[in-house]
């Protein structure tokens, strides 16, 4: 169950940087309010804002930091792809192992 959480929140968060990204919110003179942008505080935004991926900006503003966003992507794409490589591994061995 907490895999499939993860996920959901993966993909929430996908959407929350594509609504920055598309309304050009990069930088702290185009920040916008989460109001502005049809997005509620909940755990998918709390933790980007933690990770400083959204940074809060005057007025309760926030932009979208693209660097830090990158490295967001690049991480999990690292982290799938370890889990890919175990699986395959797990596979082989269930496959070669067993008479």
């Amino acid at each position: 169950m907490a895999g499939e959480e993860a996920a959901i929140v993966f993909a929430i968060q996908k959407k929350i940087i594509g609504k920055f990204r598309d309304q050009c919110a990069t930088d702290p003179r185009q920040a916008m309010t989460l109001e502005s942008l049809n997005i509620r505080k909940r755990v998918a935004v709390k933790s980007l804002i933690k990770k400083k991926i959204l940074v809060e900006a005057p007025d309760d503003r926030f932009y979208l930091d693209e660097e830090a966003a990158e490295e967001l992507f690049k991480n999990r794409r690292w982290i799938f792809l370890i889990v890919i490589i175990f699986a395959i591994i797990g596979l082989l061995a269930a496959y070669f192992l067993n008479p």
